[in-house]
Order: structure tokens, then C-alpha cells, then sequence
């Protein structure tokens, strides 16, 4: 069967699969050109709506078919979005763990001892010059 994406003007024209091979004709022809098959005018009707409620039942599943991988997409990319961001912060924390684990064991307890005695003691007010 001849697709309707071939050829645009096959939209515009009345045009139904034969009923004895399948192939399109002219819902007016009074046979099929391909295999001579007679055609009924009330019977090509009938098959020509029935091939348009195709198309119409096609084209609304391409339509829900592209809505779905739009938001499939969208979805991925927000997953994979997430995924960078744990990875780089993740990242980051190891290497920090590593920094802390270098080194003097005893000097990182004082470093640390002087970090918490700073962060406990008020700040001094600067002196003023006057």
C-alpha cells in the first residue's frame, strides 16, 4: 500500500485501497487499473472514509508519540542533570576527606583544636585609631 507521506497530493485526492488488490484508486474509477477489478462507487465510499479515519487515528498517535518522548527526554535530562550535580559535590567531599587524612596525624588535632577554639571565641573588635 502507498503511504500517504509519498506524495502530498494523494491527501487531496479520493482515493481507496481496491478491494481485490489493495493498491489505491480513484474512488470514481470504474475499475482498478492495476488488477481490472470492478469498482463499486458505494463500496470505494465506504473504504475511502474507513482509510481516512486511518490517517486521522495515525496522525493523533504520531502526535501522543512525540508528547511522550518530549517528556521522556525532559525527564533524562533532569536525571542526568541530578546525577552531574551528586557527582561533582561528591567529588568534592572526597577530596576534602582526602586533604584532611594527608599529613601529621597530631598536627591535624591541633589544626583542628585552633579551628574550634577561633570559631568559639568572639571576635575582637579592631582598634580604633582615634
Amino acid at each position: 500500500m502507498v503511504e500517504e507521506r509519498t506524495d502530498p497530493r494523494l491527501r487531496q485526492a479520493r482515493l481507496a485501497e481496491c478491494a481485490a488488490c489493495g493498491l489505491l484508486v480513484a474512488v470514481d474509477a470504474r475499475a482498478c487499473p492495476h488488477c481490472g477489478q470492478p469498482n463499486d462507487r458505494d463500496d470505494a465510499e465506504r473504504r475511502w472514509a474507513a482509510r481516512q479515519a486511518r490517517i486521522a487515528a495515525n496522525a493523533a498517535d504520531r502526535a501522543a508519540d512525540a508528547a511522550f518522548i518530549q517528556r521522556s527526554v525532559k525527564a533524562i535530562g533532569l536525571f542526568l542533570l541530578v546525577l552531574v550535580l551528586i557527582t561533582f559535590v561528591g567529588g568534592g567531599l572526597l577530596i576534602v576527606a582526602q586533604e584532611a587524612m594527608r599529613g601529621d596525624p597530631a598536627a591535624q588535632v591541633e589544626a583542628a583544636r585552633e579551628r574550634m577554639r577561633m570559631e568559639t571565641t568572639p571576635a575582637e573588635a579592631p582598634a580604633s585609631p582615634h
